[in-house]
């Protein structure tokens, strides 16, 4: 697989140790570990079609992964979620062949009927929750189904799975958004303060989630009307009208 987008520091472990940073269209190899610092989040897409998103301060791993276009049978996805959170959507991989798509985690083992669900790794348990069609939770105790609007935790690996009407703490796409503002401010600095008032231009750029966050978009406005603070520092801005 290749990495959609990365934000802030991810790297990926080989399974001889050596490690790498992973940006926007990193090549993702069977074996291979990725690790999100705090603050951190990258999204996955492999060749079958489905993609992970992975939360800050998680450890996901590619344990193996095997697909010529076809779904004969020796089709493989088997992941580790070893720490944190993850949201997924599968792909050819398990629609049909359902043992041929796990992800292992310390309290259970995640299998699919070809569906989107939430996980995460917390301190008490794993809590999984199900967004389209269903998961198996599979651990030394048993089996439980989830299926579409539910959710269910496992406290470890000897606790049979049940239901609860707790979530995954994690955000849904929309608001994984990285939004960073900059001013662009004319007449050319230096000067010695910015005075308050109209007549600016402003850009801005942030992380398109809506299409699954595969794009950055850029807005630049004219016209804009900002407040700086003593140290010309942008501390509001209204009005302006896009102008790319």
């Amino acid at each position: 697989g290749r990495t959609d987008f990365v934000i802030g520091h991810v790297e990926a472990v080989a399974p001889d140790g050596s490690r790498r940073a992973l940006a926007k269209g990193s090549e993702i190899s069977a074996g291979d570990a990725i690790n999100t610092s705090a603050g951190a989040r990258a999204q996955v897409r492999f060749i079958d079609g489905g993609y992970v998103s992975l939360q800050p301060n998680t450890q996901f791993r590619v344990d193996q992964f095997n697909f010529q276009n076809k779904t004969d049978g020796n089709e493989q996805g088997f992941f580790s979620l070893l720490k944190g959170g993850l949201r997924a959507i599968t792909g050819a991989i398990g629609k049909v062949n359902r043992n041929t798509y796990k992800v292992a985690t310390p309290s259970a083992t995640i299998g699919i009927r070809g569906t989107g669900y939430k996980a995460e790794i917390r301190d008490d348990g794993l809590f999984v929750s199900v967004g389209e069609g269903a998961i198996s939770l599979t651990n030394n105790v048993g089996l439980l189904v989830v299926t579409a609007g539910n959710a269910a935790f496992v406290a470890n690996a000897n606790t049979a799975p049940s239901p609860t009407t707790e979530q995954p703490q994690i955000p849904p796409a929309n608001l994984e958004q990285i939004t960073s503002p900059v001013a662009i401010i004319q007449p050319a600095l230096p000067l010695p303060s910015l005075p308050s008032g109209s007549g600016y231009e402003m850009a801005y750029a942030f992380m398109n989630c809506s299409d699954g966050c595969y794009s950055a978009q850029i807005v630049a406005l004219s016209g804009v009307t900002a407040t700086f603070n003593s140290n010309s520092q942008l501390t509001a801005y209204s009005g302006g009208f896009t102008n790319l």
